[in-house]
């Protein structure tokens, strides 16, 4: 064997092996973590999209498609700014409950948007993610505009969270307030 061949050969293992040692492998908790990206609202106030940063380590977001037990695995839970009788805002964000938008609610259940994130389990060894998750709501989802109870003009957030295939919960995030506008 030409000692030249040999040499570029030890060479090309080398730039191969440092070039494979350069691309980190990410390490994140099983437990998936999200944080507040961006709100984004549509003119007029026709629909809005929520984005979130999230990470997950071993990958188990969404479900296959077909899978017979889909559960919603994120929630967007709405929160309005409670505002005095005096029509001042407070800055304190309070739960909107099932007895705020109808009048004839038998439970104060609190109003959560439950989504469903798209399977994205990556193929491989590695299945750490991370990514952005965008939400669209459209106006009849966010608006709540009935003859008991509107928040248009109120200032209202989202308590955001995510849940794994193996249940694991995220934390809960906030999202920037945004004013509901008149149409």
């Amino acid at each position: 064997m030409n000692m030249k061949f040999f040499y570029s050969i030890i060479v090309a293992s080398v730039i191969a092996v440092g070039i494979s040692s350069c691309a980190k492998k990410e390490n994140y908790p099983i437990i998936p973590a999200i944080t507040f990206k961006n709100i984004i609202l549509y003119t007029p106030g026709d629909s809005l999209d929520v984005q979130i940063n999230f990470t997950d380590g071993d990958g188990d977001i969404g479900y296959p498609a077909g899978e017979a037990d889909i559960k919603p695995n994120c929630y967007l839970e709405y929160l309005v700014d409670s505002i005095t009788s005096t029509g001042v805002n407070t800055g304190i964000y309070v739960p909107v409950t099932t007895s705020n938008i109808d009048s004839n609610a038998t439970t104060w259940d609190t109003v959560a948007y439950p989504y469903n994130i798209p399977y994205i389990t990556p193929t491989g060894s590695d299945k750490a993610l991370n990514g952005i998750i965008q939400i669209r709501l459209y106006s009849s989802v966010w608006r709540f505009t009935s003859s008991f109870f509107s928040n248009v003009g109120k200032s209202i957030k989202f308590r955001v969270w995510i849940i794994d295939r193996a249940g694991h919960v995220s934390n809960r995030i906030l999202t920037d307030a945004i004013i509901v506008p008149s149409t």
